[in-house]
């Protein structure tokens, strides 16, 4: 069974390559699904890093929904947000359907023989069709729905 991390962007920390050797290559958009489908098929967890922050913004929530649009329309991979999120503790009785938990943070252990990472670099669209009105901040940026580049990190073996 292998987990897989997924980075959305490329702001995350990787430490702790000792005694061990990565391997990088960048997969074409048809290998993600396969690549996620296998890693729950085989009962690993896929768990993701959007951005570090106690609560996102507005803004940040806007173009995390269309991060995760993009991905599905460009790889067939459908994510969720609960990847993304740390569950709040039980304790806490709080019924607003907003809070869905922390980001998790941009930083993992390690990648190992049991943990991969995926890191995808997804593009704005800049829009300037409206360029009488004013634009509010964000509003003229949309994320790419054709475009995105992914990179997988594995632990590869010591040879014997």
């Amino acid at each position: 069974m292998k987990d897989l991390f997924i980075s959305m962007g490329s702001d995350v920390c990787v430490q702790n390559f000792v005694g061990s050797t990565v391997q990088c290559r960048e997969l074409q958009p048809d290998e993600v699904a396969c690549v996620i489908a296998a890693t729950r098929e085989q009962g690993g967890e896929v768990t993701g890093f959007y951005k570090f922050a106690s609560e996102l913004s507005d803004e940040n929530q806007h173009e995390f929904r269309q991060i995760l649009v993009a991905m599905e329309a460009i790889t067939g991979a459908r994510l969720n947000r609960e990847c993304f999120f740390s569950d709040w503790d039980d304790d806490d009785d709080d019924d607003d359907d907003d809070d869905d938990g922390f980001p998790n943070i941009n930083y993992m252990r390690t990648v190992t023989d049991t943990q991969s990472m995926l890191v995808v670099e997804y593009y704005f669209q800049l829009d300037l069709s409206d360029r009488d009105g004013e634009l509010r901040k964000g509003e003229h940026f949309s994320v790419s729905t054709d475009y995105m580049t992914f990179y997988l990190f594995e632990h590869v073996a010591a040879s014997q």
